[in-house]
């Protein structure tokens, strides 16, 4: 995806599967980072919502992990 990114920097929706990504991968801050971007460049209502809605599970699942 990083790669997509460089090479087609102005498609705003690798952001969201940068983000998506990451959080699979267990690398929640970079998710947080790719998908809080997205949320500001998003082109439509519907897939800002996507991202608020993962990112909020996100750093739910965050806060959680960080209580001892």
């Amino acid at each position: 995806v990083e790669v997509m990114r460089a090479l087609a920097p102005q498609e705003i929706r690798l952001l969201l599967d940068a983000g998506v990504l990451q959080a699979r991968l267990g690398n929640r801050k970079d998710a947080v980072v790719a998908l809080e971007e997205f949320v500001k460049k998003a082109p439509n209502d519907a897939e800002r919502h996507q991202a608020v809605m993962l990112l909020h599970q996100i750093k739910t699942t965050m806060e959680q992990t960080d209580q001892p």
